[in-house]
């Protein structure tokens, strides 16, 4: 083997190596205008998705969101203390104008207090729980097992689309009437960190900041659950029947409610959504893959190759042509 190829080969496996370490946190903001009317308030529910190990801070820059916010991802006490918080806070709950900074980070006990209370797999585990002697049964859970956790909220967590069946719900709050929530960011304030590895009972895993966040909004308007499209497959069919049926007389203001009306509960009416939408499709955009560069060096390799076996067998005919046109 020639020295090109063996560096040409290096190169493109390095690359592989690089793109599957990175991580990733993806982040939905989901809208529910009052009555699917983008002139009235509402409410909306943030929610993150994450690979390594799970979350473990993050910082969302959010406009057009009221003052007052609720923290929604699992947390509890350890050590028997009022002060030693496990899993995550809210730290930061700023006005920054023209939108709020929201940062939450898990919380870490100072060294020498007994057992940590890092959750792990936030995000990454689906019907996740941290470890712990009062876990839900069934539930799916990493780390070591914090025996002093106590007064714990918010687990296990789980959301109902299938796509995001890994997430956890990382806030709510409401908007006044005229108002748009979105993801401000152009602040630079969206990101967050994740947990590498997995410590120990007294030692905390490693972590990496992820300054790359994907991030996308829901809303109640236009096709999705105003529509009837309950699942969120960009159709409405018979699958999104049986989720209306399974969560009937429900009370879910949340936008992945089978609420096709907006009026704060499941009923008949949002059948009546159902039913007079039955059928229809959303219009997606184009889609464009675009390879990883890791893809890009793999294929230009056999491109590379396939011209090299083509010119000796050139050669071998007697031909002195040679074959072109590698990109």
């Amino acid at each position: 083997m020639t020295k090109p190829l063996t560096l040409l080969i290096a190169l493109a496996a390095s690359l592989a190596a690089v793109t599957t370490q990175a991580g990733t946190i993806d982040l939905r903001l989901d809208v529910n205008y009052t009555g699917a009317n983008p002139s009235a308030g509402g409410t909306w529910k943030l929610f993150a998705k994450t690979d390594e190990f799970g979350l473990f801070s993050l910082t969302a820059p959010l406009s057009g969101i009221n003052a007052s916010v609720t923290n929604e991802l699992p947390r509890g006490r350890v050590n028997g203390s009022a002060t030693n918080n496990a899993g995550f806070s809210l730290e930061i709950n700023r006005d920054r104008g023209s939108y709020r900074q929201l940062t939450y980070n898990q919380q870490i006990t100072p060294a020498g207090a007994g057992q940590q209370g890092v959750f792990y797999g936030v995000g990454t585990l689906d019907n996740g729980s941290p470890n712990f002697p009062g876990r839900v049964a069934n539930t799916n859970f990493l780390g070591p097992n914090i025996t002093s956790l106590t007064s714990v909220q918010d687990v296990p967590w789980a959301l109902e689309d299938p796509l995001w069946a890994t997430g956890v719900t990382v806030a709510s709050g409401s908007f006044a009437a005229g108002a748009t929530p979105a993801f401000a960011t152009a602040t630079g304030e969206l990101q967050g960190s994740l947990l590498t590895s997995i410590g120990s009972i007294s030692t905390p895993g490693d972590t990496t900041l992820e300054n790359t966040i994907n991030t996308s909004v829901r809303t109640n308007l236009g096709f999705g659950v105003a529509t009837g499209d309950y699942t969120g497959d960009g159709r409405v069919d018979a699958a999104d029947y049986t989720f209306w049926r399974d969560r009937l007389n429900q009370t879910v203001p949340a936008l992945t409610s089978a609420d096709g009306n907006g009026d704060g509960v499941v009923n008949g009416a949002d059948w009546n959504v159902w039913r007079n939408n039955y059928g229809t499709v959303s219009a997606p955009a184009a889609a464009v893959s675009i390879p990883e560069p890791a893809s890009v060096f793999l294929t230009g390799f056999s491109l590379l190759l396939l011209a090299r076996r083509r010119r000796a067998s050139c050669g071998r005919r007697g031909n002195a042509k040679l074959f072109g046109g590698i990109a």
